[in-house]
């Protein structure tokens, strides 16, 4: 029997959509199957959400320092919660422009909201109850955030980067544990924005992929 597409995307992130949108242009049947929403973490927990908050954390900062350049210095005053309702608003916007359901069905490809586990090497089980079968699969579930294993952390409130663009009052105090890129964005906009941040690495420096003495100095900025 004759599959139903000819390629079936699981995970509906940048790749996911990315290899979508390549698959229908090219002529074959293409299903996506997204069990949340389309767009990833680039869209809702990543780069878009996090330079969002980083240019709002800009201009908090070059409001303190305008009298290096002439303009009288004002310490601003920091509406949070329409912080991160522009941030929402960006996401959305991008959202609608270029990840929705619509657009994708239009270029011919057939989305699916479930999750999906695999019969055999051409079928996988959707948890609506429905089955696809597909010639080809192409597996761009994504990935998650990483709990650390601190005692006692499942009985405190914590955040991750799937969670913290969703908050709307402003933290006093925050502990950034991990200095990657994530980590050293957050600790920077959080700071700019007025809460007091902590920084917590296990490694003796930030950003520890990247070249060391670039790293040397952007930590001592951030100090």
């Amino acid at each position: 029997m004759q599959p139903e597409f000819d390629m079936t995307v699981i995970g509906g992130g940048a790749a996911g959509l990315v290899a979508a949108g390549i698959a229908a242009s090219l002529g074959a049947r293409t299903a996506l199957i997204e069990s949340n929403r389309l767009g990833g973490d680039c869209t809702w927990t990543g780069c878009v959400p996090s330079k969002t908050l980083l240019r709002s954390a800009h201009m908090a900062h070059a409001a303190r320092i305008s009298d290096e350049y002439g303009i009288a210095r004002v310490e601003p005053h920091i509406n949070f919660a329409a912080v991160m309702r522009r941030v929402d608003s960006v996401r959305r916007g991008i959202y609608e422009q270029a990840d929705s359901p619509d657009m994708f069905a239009r270029l011919g490809v057939r989305v699916i909201s479930s999750r999906a586990r695999f019969i055999d090497s051409h079928t996988v089980q959707l948890s609506n109850s429905q089955r696809v079968t597909s010639r080809y699969f192409l597996i761009a579930a994504g990935s998650r955030p990483l709990i650390p294993k601190v005692a006692g952390i499942e009985d405190v409130q914590h955040f991750t980067s799937d969670s913290i663009f969703e908050i709307d009052r402003l933290p006093t105090r925050l502990i950034v544990v991990g200095a990657g890129p994530q980590g050293v964005e957050l600790a920077q906009a959080f700071q700019r924005l007025g809460s007091k941040v902590t920084v917590i690495e296990s490694s003796h420096r930030v950003l520890g992929r990247d070249d060391a003495e670039l790293t040397y100095l952007l930590e001592q900025s951030l100090r």
